[in-house]
């Protein structure tokens, strides 16, 4: 944690990485360090858009080391912490940054530090970067200090990653909604988040799975109105991992990883105000029922909103049950009962009704995709009512609603097999195309 930063270059880790094969020199790419790495995983990995990287406000955890050849002035401060904060609660990170200090770059100078760090990220082709928050008292008080710090930061940031490529994390600050949000739009709603107990409690992998999603939600609801809020700090290698996924799909943060509608059991764990940290409540684990409904969902809200017209009739396809539902009226309602920690995630479609035959038709979205309705990118019906074409992004297992079996089934003009199962719903296997490109499916009656 006292580390602090001696250059601008990445360590030796990703310098010496030197690209298997001869095929990047022979491309006139970089064959070894950095600039390699990043080329070999977009290429390797297809649905990579973007790599970004970490670093904290000051540089690093430490700041910078003070007299190192080449690197902006700094030198070692003691943060402070404010009496409130000492008695809310105890935290290690925080402890280590009070005991050694941070290397501080003087605001007059932190240009100079982030055209260092960004100029060098970008010519090896990184996308963006995701900060952790870290500020502290002097050169003219904490606010004149942020505003330095946050002014070369947008500038940075406009200048080597398009204007807004990077992500906020422990920025819960009231310095940063007002100064930092001019170019950040992505930040992290949550606590700093420890998928064990660090007090050993052998439960708290599983209750503070529960608290960390109840302190993601909560923050949303405000910091929501002023950055697109980020969930953050799961991992795929958890005894909850499942959990955690459809937490984050269910979040509509970005994807690290891979959302859309969701019922959580998350009791069993809280904060407890007398010992000062969260801790186990299982007297409170247990299952929890919950009613569902089409009016439930505001459809006209967002940035996007979702027209349903005179729709009636709604398609529920549940993803953990691999089952499909109909209900007859918005305001109807189904019951759902959830174990702790468990979890079901429920894509909501409306019904439209085709001219021809009256067939009745809902697009559901790639159901092997947590996100399974986020793959629906667009749906136009034609004049007569004979075909539908929906626009998927990604590619799996695409499945629809239909009240009568398609005669056809058409991907980007090629025709294609598909199943029709008891209950309506068409099954077409959309294949890969690439990240950025939308395949269209055409069901014709």
């Amino acid at each position: 944690m006292p580390c602090r930063l001696i250059k601008f270059e990445e360590n030796y880790k990703f310098r010496d990485y030197e690209s298997p094969g001869s095929k990047r020199s022979a491309a006139g790419g970089p064959s070894k360090g950095m600039g390699a790495f990043v080329k070999d995983l977009k290429e390797e990995f297809k649905s990579v858009d973007y790599v970004y990287v970490w670093h904290a406000l000051c540089g690093y955890w430490g700041g910078l080391r003070p007299d190192v050849s080449g690197m902006p002035e700094s030198r070692v401060v003691g943060p402070k912490l404010s009496p409130g904060l000492e008695k809310t609660m105890e935290d290690l990170a925080v402890d280590k940054i009070v005991n050694n200090g941070v290397g501080l770059v003087p605001p007059e100078s932190v240009g100079q530090m982030y055209e260092g760090l960004h100029s060098h990220l970008e010519s090896v082709g990184i996308d963006g970067v995701k900060l952790l928050e870290m500020l502290c008292e002097d050169y003219g008080g904490r606010v004149e200090l942020a505003k330095a710090y946050y002014k070369a930061l947008t500038a940075s940031v406009k200048k080597h990653f398009k204007g807004n490529g990077v992500i906020a994390s422990m920025e819960h600050c009231n310095d940063f909604m007002f100064l930092g949000t001019e170019a950040i739009s992505l930040g992290r709603v949550g606590d700093d988040f420890w998928c064990t107990d660090p007090s050993g409690d052998p439960n708290g992998t599983f209750w503070l799975q529960g608290c960390h999603m109840v302190h993601c939600a909560y923050n949303s609801m405000w910091m929501g109105n002023f950055i697109h809020p980020d969930w953050d700090m799961f991992q795929s290698t958890h005894p909850c991992a499942e959990f955690h996924a459809a937490s984050r799909a269910v979040s509509g943060g970005p994807i690290y990883y891979t959302g859309v509608l969701g019922a959580f059991n998350c009791q069993g764990g809280g904060w407890s105000p007398e010992i000062r940290r969260n801790k186990c409540f299982s007297e409170h684990s247990h299952a929890v029922t919950s009613t569902v409904s089409p009016a439930d969902i505001e459809w006209g809200q967002g940035a996007n909103p979702i027209p349903i017209g005179p729709a009636q009739t709604f398609a529920l396809y549940f993803f953990k049950q691999n089952k499909l539902i109909l209900l007859s009226n918005p305001t109807d309602q189904i019951q759902i009962s959830l174990d702790p920690f468990n979890f079901e995630l429920i894509t909501v479609s409306p019904v439209t009704q085709l001219a021809k035959n009256s067939v009745q038709f809902a697009p559901i979205g790639l159901v092997n995709m947590l996100n399974t309705g986020g793959a629906v990118q667009s749906f136009v019906v034609n004049e007569e009512g004979s075909l539908v074409q929906v626009g998927v992004k990604g590619t799996g297992e695409m499945r629809v609603y239909a009240s009568v079996k398609p005669r056809r089934c058409r991907i980007n003009g090629e025709e294609v097999g598909f199943g029709y199962e008891d209950g309506g719903m068409v099954v077409v296997q959309v294949p890969w195309v690439e990240s950025s490109s939308v395949s269209v499916v055409e069901y014709l009656f």
